[in-house]
């Protein structure tokens, strides 16, 4: 790989250089990689912006600013670029304040050491705010390719600095506490400021009582499902290679129609057209189902709650 060095004084640039040279810098800048990404959900799951709430689909993007929100039953998965994960419970809400990433790469200054460049690691940054509901953000701690600066807010009560580590918290209405599984973490009260850091694992913060003690493993373990996703009940996944097919339709604007229903109550519904002995159908489907138990738990489901009567699944 080629290193450019570009060297320009304030007496010899003119319009043109300096434009040559920022179109240059452009291109030689790596992208901003996705930074947050849906991995896998079961619904009802919403995506919510200024714009309105959409059902929650694998591999949508969160951006500054949005919020992920579920039902009764429903879960979430979230993958950020430096590997870390974030899960979020049944009615939950977790808005992104912010988040940024910088892909790992080569830093331009020469090393002390043989052989070349000095490799730089990729570097995180994010603001989560958990308005309600459990949740459980771990992260890789052998991987040293990415630093990272993440905070999670517990309410309007606390924020969580993080640095690589395993937790688990919960917001409600009359509770707000995070217990470190592995790791360490530095709280902080967002009223008075005062921190507290906490490096053992089984720690337990609790923020309306500012006070710090200790959990058993066997209460960790009790909580520990409802943050996991429920696999063969219903769970899409990027990977997932199933698809329920909710209805067909000889309208396209009536299988939209029916997409837009379902969708609204937290289940992403396409449309798919398709031609069958000559005639054109549209079907109202749903995709990336992670296995052929989750599209027979979520056709079941589904005859239940929307009232179809012969829904059908394909794909493997």
């Amino acid at each position: 790989m080629s290193v450019f060095h570009l060297s320009v004084t304030a007496r010899s640039i003119n319009p043109v250089v300096a434009a040559l040279a920022a179109l240059l810098l452009w291109i030689m800048t790596p992208a901003a990689s996705a930074a947050i990404k849906a991995e896998g959900l079961q619904y009802p799951a919403w995506l919510v912006a200024d714009d309105g709430r959409v059902a929650l689909r694998p591999g949508d993007v969160l951006a500054a600013g949005q919020q992920v929100s579920t039902g009764g039953g429903g879960k979430v998965w979230l993958r950020m670029d430096d590997g870390a994960l974030v899960k979020l419970g049944e009615q939950a809400d977790m808005t992104v304040q912010a988040v940024a990433a910088r892909p790992a790469g080569t830093s331009s200054r020469t090393s002390s050491q043989p052989g070349g460049p000095t490799p730089e690691p990729g570097f995180m940054e994010a603001t989560l705010d958990i308005l309600e509901g459990a949740f459980r953000y771990t992260s890789d701690k052998l991987n040293t390719a990415w630093q990272r600066d993440v905070r999670i807010n517990l309410g309007s009560t606390a924020t969580v600095g993080i640095r690589g580590t395993d937790l688990w918290g919960k917001v409600g209405p009359e509770q707000q506490f995070v217990v470190l599984l592995e790791g360490q973490i530095e709280l902080t009260d967002r009223a008075a400021g005062d921190k507290v850091a906490l490096n053992t694992p089984l720690q337990i913060y609790q923020a309306a009582e500012k006070s710090v003690g200790t959990v058993e493993m066997a209460q960790v373990q009790a909580l520990a499902p409802e943050t996991e996703l429920d696999f063969g009940a219903g769970v899409q996944s990027l990977q997932g290679g199933f698809q329920l097919n909710l209805a067909s339709f000889d309208n396209e604007k009536l299988a939209r129609a029916e997409a837009k229903r379902v969708s609204e109550q937290g289940l992403a519904a396409d449309v798919n057209g398709v031609r069958i002995n000559g005639d054109q159908w549209f079907r109202v489907s749903v995709n990336r189902l992670a296995s052929l138990d989750d599209a027979r738990a979520l056709m079941s489901r589904v005859k239940k709650q929307f009232g179809y009567q012969t829904p059908w699944i394909s794909g493997s």
